[in-house]
């Protein structure tokens, strides 16, 4: 298998598994993006040379430019993520996740229910045209 180091890959979630993502990806040569919520953490991985940018708020531009989504956030966090900001991802984007909490047995069900709803890759139509009673797509 080749590995494309070109890709740019984004970890949403900059802790234990998320940071250990980052560490072992950037040792292969990728570009690593992060978004998490203490600048503290960007602020380390960047002094480290574990990422190359970082952002404690969604940027855009990181978001649209990344190829690869990890997320390493807690499973209720991951699904309102999704909701709020899937529209960002740019199309073609593979998302994935580290997430999960033996203590919420509904996550399952969430996660496909918010894919249903939010998920705009199926049918290629842009955020915009994208039902927002739900809370995902509508305008931006």
């Amino acid at each position: 298998m080749i590995v494309d180091v070109s890709k740019r890959i984004l970890i949403v979630g900059l802790g234990l598994l998320g940071g250990s993502y980052a560490r072992v990806l950037k040792r292969f040569g990728f570009h690593i993006s992060a978004i998490t919520l203490e600048q503290s953490s960007i602020d380390y991985a960047l002094g480290e040379g574990i990422i190359d940018e970082g952002s404690t708020t969604p940027d855009a531009r990181i978001i649209g430019e990344a190829d690869l989504v990890i997320f390493a956030l807690y499973p209720h966090v991951f699904v309102e993520w999704i909701r709020q900001h899937q529209g960002l991802l740019k199309s073609g984007a593979l998302i994935t996740d580290v997430t999960g909490d033996p203590q919420q047995t509904n996550f399952g069900r969430d996660i496909v229910f918010s894919a249903e709803l939010c998920y705009n890759g199926v049918n290629e139509k842009p955020p915009s045209e994208m039902p927002s009673a739900s809370g995902c797509g509508g305008p931006r």
